[in-house]
């Protein structure tokens, strides 16, 4: 599917048809077939369940992107007509719900019931009581979204995405508060639990605080997000870069033996920090190899002495990684250099020799 085509080059099921592309305008042949919008999989990557009439009987294909008809997620709108496609929806002041302030100038979206069913840089969102729509992705402290929205990252797409400012507690509803750094409405929650703090979910943790398990780690750890400039961290942790992306959390800070069990005090760029025991190179932070025993270490790490810190014996390299050296970087260097401890020494050794002959021959 999605080939040039003529009528006959098609398969069983598809369709030749011309369509239009959003972009440039021009016109292709594909070769399409009709969908059930609202049915995750209903069309293979990367086309998408989009409005058309192009098949007869169907109010639906799977075209590319680029071709039918799509919303303009995210875009401000007085009506559903200005958003650009049949099935767009538009959020208005009256859709204020718990959690989600009042959208602002309007808001361009659909109905989804997966992220499938949604337009490229959208995802699925349940939006409250006003059911689950399409919202716009977003990168924290980016400023991806429009003025008067923030990034938000919410617990049930686990993604970032652009809703409307709060000004104070009432805007965001009942159990629900407006996170004055950056205006996002935040769950407020009874967990006694604080950053650093072991978790298995975010119940456990303190208001403004998510169980965050980095690469799918079970273990999590309480952490409060500071990807926006003006969210800080408390007194004694730090805010630091966390997995892949660009999102960066508050972290507590540590020293050896000082993280509750079962977390490490893992070194990261910027200091040391309390996490999750690591099963793959992936859990760590960038540069750092996972060994044996779920402790995060820097292969190249040296004491003021210029031995390796995970190096007692003067020549033992550190344990392998837990998943034989797969994932992160490809390079593992085998060890931390300390077998060249003895050669160095050995040559020290030679040389005060040489030294003491020569002194001797000029006395006689």
């Amino acid at each position: 599917m999605g080939s040039p085509c003529d009528t006959a080059a098609c398969g069983a099921g598809l369709t030749c048809v011309t369509a239009q592309s959003t972009t440039s305008g021009v016109s292709q042949k594909i070769c399409s077939k009709p969908c059930p919008v609202g049915t995750p999989g209903a069309c293979p990557d990367p086309y998408q369940c989009r409005a058309s009439t192009l098949i007869a009987g169907s109010q639906f294909a799977c075209l590319p992107e680029a071709f039918g008809s799509t919303t303009k997620v995210g875009n401000p709108c007085a009506s559903a007509s200005t958003c650009g496609a049949p099935e767009s929806r538009c959020l208005t002041e009256a859709d204020k719900t718990t959690a989600f302030p009042g959208w602002t100038d309007g808001y361009c979206t659909e109905s989804c019931i997966a992220n499938a069913d949604c337009p490229i840089g959208s995802t699925c969102t349940t939006v409250g009581a006003v059911g689950k729509r399409c919202l716009k992705n977003c990168r924290p402290g980016k400023g991806d979204c429009r003025e008067g929205y923030t990034c938000n990252t919410l617990p049930d797409n686990g993604g970032d995405v652009c809703v409307a400012d709060c000004a104070t507690n009432s805007d965001c509803g009942s159990n629900h508060a407006c996170r004055s750094c950056d205006h996002a409405c935040i769950q407020q929650k009874t967990g006694t639990r604080t950053v650093g703090d072991p978790c298995l979910q975010d119940s456990e943790c303190g208001t403004n605080q998510t169980c965050l398990k980095l690469n799918g780690n079970p273990q999590g750890v309480c952490t409060e997000p500071c990807s926006v400039s003006t969210c800080s961290c408390s007194p004694g942790s730090t805010c630091r870069p966390a997995g892949t992306g660009e999102d960066r959390f508050c972290f507590r800070d540590c020293g050896a033996n000082t993280c509750a069990s079962p977390l490490q005090c893992v070194p990261f760029q910027e200091g040391t920090a309390c996490i999750a025991a690591c099963r793959s190179n992936q859990d760590c932070p960038n540069g750092l190899y996972c060994g044996n025993g779920g402790q995060c270490y820097d292969p190249y790490a040296q004491t003021d002495g210029g031995t390796c810190t995970l190096c007692s014996d003067g020549g033992t390299p550190p344990p392998p990684p837990v998943d034989g050296g797969s994932g992160g970087s490809t390079n593992d260097p085998g060890g931390c250099g300390c077998q060249s401890a003895p050669s160095s020494a050995a040559f020290l050794v030679g040389l005060g020799v040489l030294l003491l002959a020569t002194r001797r021959r000029r006395n006689v």
